[in-house]
């Protein structure tokens, strides 16, 4: 786990510091191959394929944590709430949620919405709430059955203070493993929504306006259009779920 997390470093950290130029097209200089000039080479307008790569990837870090911070927050103040009161209504309502594919629901509300980066992070983080809430909620309830919880109570702790004191630092991985899926599917739903002409605006950056556009590539044997893009998409989602999926490994051992 050591070694993805310092390779996911190194890569947040070159995407969020590396200069960006604007996009300039060059049509003298369009579908060039990966050249010390243009390591990426260039794509159908001649703009530089590396920088757009990288420009994405800032795109896709923003609407990852976006998301993903926002969706998390929701489905613990919704859990904590519905804990409390009316349980049993609150579980029905997540299992509505969880019965409509995630990816369809999220395609069809950003299909009346303009693209934006802030309304894509509010849309995906509306589709991936109800897992996050599901498992939480299944993780508070079986760790009311162990002893430590039923000791504090019967000690006198109120079941709010018991919440914040004894349940929510024993669930500190699962919504760390929770946390860095929901990113990973938010880059995926963001790279897939730009793809089909409902994310980022066809203008800007993105994974998906890129591979949209690299699409095109395939009739006229322009590889590193479509390899470069790629490879950057699962550069940033096969890491986070290495880590998360050796994260909970090591919970479910301990």
């Amino acid at each position: 786990m050591k070694f993805w997390l310092c390779f996911l470093l190194v890569i947040c950290l070159f995407v969020l510091f590396f200069p960006i130029k604007e996009d300039v097209i060059l049509l003298n200089q369009a579908k060039l191959p990966p050249s010390p000039s243009h390591w990426f080479g260039t794509d159908l307008l001649g703009r530089d394929l590396f920088l757009r790569i990288v420009s994405a990837l800032k795109v896709s870090f923003l609407v990852g944590i976006g998301a993903s911070s926002l969706a998390f927050m929701f489905a613990v103040c919704y859990v904590m709430f519905f804990h409390f009161f009316m349980h049993s209504l609150g579980v029905r309502i997540i299992e509505i949620f969880l019965a409509l594919p995630s990816l369809m629901l999220v395609m069809f509300v950003q299909s009346f919405l303009n693209g934006g980066i802030l309304t894509m992070i509010v849309v995906i983080a509306s589709g991936h709430w109800a897992l996050i809430a599901k498992v939480l909620d299944s993780e508070i309830l079986k760790i009311e059955q162990q002893d430590y919880y039923q000791c504090s109570r019967m000690l006198g702790v109120s079941r709010f203070r018991a919440l914040w004191s004894e349940i929510l630092p024993a669930c500190v991985n699962v919504m760390v493993v929770l946390w860095i899926l929901n990113f990973a599917h938010a880059i995926g739903n963001e790279a897939t929504l730009s793809f089909f002409g409902l994310g980022i605006e066809p203008s800007k950056a993105s994974l998906g306006n890129i591979l949209a556009d690299s699409a095109k590539a395939i009739f006229i044997g322009g590889w590193w259009m479509i390899v470069f893009p790629v490879l950057a998409l699962m550069m940033m989602i096969l890491p986070m779920l290495f880590v998360a999926n050796d994260m909970q490994k090591r919970t479910s051992v301990c």
